[in-house]
C-alpha cells in the first residue's frame, strides 16, 4: 500500500474483526478511533492535538540547521521558496533569493538570472534585492545595481537629474569621477 507513494503516509490497523462482536466494537468506537488518529497527526504536526494542522506561510524566521544562526525563510504551504521569488514583505514587493535550503540571502551575492551571472545585493536586515542604487563594499568601494539589480559593469551611470555621469569600470568600481551629462 505504501510501497508507490510519493508523499509521507502511513497505515493504521485498529484491530482483527473476525466475528460479529468484534464488528459491533468497532462500530461502537469508530468516532473515538477517529478522533485519537487525528489526535495523533496533529501532534505529529506540532498542533498538539488542538483541531487543526500547523500550515507555515509566509516569512517565518528559524535557525539554520547546518550553522545554528537565525535565518529567514519563507514558506508556502510548509514548503520552503529557494531561488528568485518576487515577494510581498513589510516594505512593499520586492524581489529576494533563497539558497538551496530556503534560506534568505544577504549583502553580496554572484547569482545566474535567465543564463547571465551577476553580482546581486540584498539587504542586510530584509534581505530585499537593490535596484538603482548605488551601494559601498566591505573596502568603501561604490557600485551602482542597475534597475534590474545586476551590478552595473563597463558603462555610464546617469545622475537621477540627469546632469552628471558617472563611469564604473569592467569590475563595476566607479572611479570616484563625475561628468556633466
Amino acid at each position: 500500500v505504501l510501497q508507490k507513494t510519493t508523499m509521507p503516509a502511513c497505515t493504521v490497523e485498529l484491530l482483527f474483526i473476525s466475528n460479529p462482536s468484534d464488528n459491533a466494537l468497532y462500530d461502537s468506537k469508530f468516532n473515538d478511533y477517529a478522533q485519537a488518529i487525528a489526535k495523533g497527526i496533529c501532534d505529529i504536526a506540532g498542533d498538539s492535538g488542538t483541531g487543526g494542522i500547523v500550515v507555515k506561510n509566509g516569512w517565518i524566521q528559524e535557525n539554520d540547521p547546518a550553522s545554528g544562526a537565525s535565518r529567514w525563510y519563507y514558506y508556502q504551504n510548509n514548503v520552503k521558496l529557494t531561488g528568485w521569488q518576487h515577494l510581498q514583505w513589510t516594505g512593499g514587493t520586492n524581489w529576494f533569493h533563497f539558497d538551496a535550503a530556503g534560506a534568505m540571502y544577504t549583502g553580496w551575492k554572484l547569482l545566474d538570472w535567465n543564463g547571465v551571472t551577476s553580482w546581486y545585493y540584498f539587504d542586510l536586515v530584509n534581505g530585499s534585492m537593490y535596484t538603482s542604487k548605488w551601494q559601498k563594499d566591505s573596502a568603501g568601494k561604490d557600485y551602482y545595481l542597475s534597475k534590474s539589480g545586476a551590478m552595473a559593469t563597463s558603462i555610464y551611470v546617469i545622475s537621477v537629474d540627469q546632469s552628471k555621469v558617472y563611469w564604473v569600470d569592467a569590475a563595476g568600481v566607479w572611479d570616484g569621477n563625475s561628468s556633466p551629462a
